[in-house]
């Protein structure tokens, strides 16, 4: 399980180090580069998946796949989509060293950079939980979507949110929902599923496209022999 422990610990942690007027002067989990972190972040999940891989072809699958699912979703939880489409970290932690003196240009920076680190770890443990939770078995179809991505997740949510689909197990989380929607009509769920959602749900018309599909179907029964 050391792959997996060393994976969840990195995704699990946000520490931020400022030392204003140093070279370099951010640092998030101990590293300073964007893409260096994105390749830390790749290289863990390979070698996180390349032992689940040998723990499902043991007699123990059931229990292990119980196991790793539980797990990656309290870590999943660690994340909660704000305002505007921030990502927030509930172990985000953040030491400065003012060596100059504070400022407000600075503490900006520093928030632009952290959002960047968590966006990355936000998207890895989203790609990561749905590889190893959500196997492609048997949810496709004989139809595809040929609307908008927007549009498949607003009668999707719709679904959900109205008790109209519930999950079996209730440990399993809405992501479940939504990637087996999608599969269903072979589209690829948003990136940003979360973020889109929120989006969605705080626009003008929450409803947009159900109110137009509604509009429609009426004029198409009303002339229908």
């Amino acid at each position: 399980m050391e792959a997996f422990k060393n994976y969840l610990t990195e995704i699990q942690s946000a520490n931020v180090s400022q030392a204003v007027c140093a070279s370099p002067s951010f640092y998030f989990n101990n590293v300073k580069d964007y893409y260096a972190y994105q390749g830390l972040l790749r290289s863990l999940e390979f070698n996180c998946i390349d032992e689940y891989l040998v723990k499902i072809t043991s007699n123990e699958k059931k229990l292990w796949q119980r196991i790793y699912a539980q797990y990656l979703q309290q870590t999943r939880n660690c994340f909660m989509i704000c305002e505007k489409g921030d990502i927030y970290h509930q172990n985000f932690h953040m030491t400065s060293v003012p060596l100059c003196g504070k400022t407000e240009a600075m503490l900006d920076k520093a928030r632009i950079h952290t959002q960047n680190f968590i966006h990355l770890q936000f998207e890895s443990i989203s790609r990561i939980h749905t590889l190893i939770t959500d196997p492609q078995d048997g949810e496709t179809s004989s139809y595809h979507w040929t609307g908008k991505q927007i549009q498949l997740l607003e009668i999707g949510h719709a679904f959900l949110v109205c008790g109209y689909v519930l999950p079996l197990d209730k440990n399993i989380s809405k992501q479940h929902w939504f990637n087996a929607w999608f599969r269903f009509f072979h589209q690829s769920p948003p990136v940003h599923m979360e973020q889109s959602i929120y989006k969605m749900t705080n626009r003008e018309q929450p409803a947009r496209f159900l109110a137009e599909f509604n509009e429609q179907y009426h004029k198409y029964m009303d002339i229908y022999p």
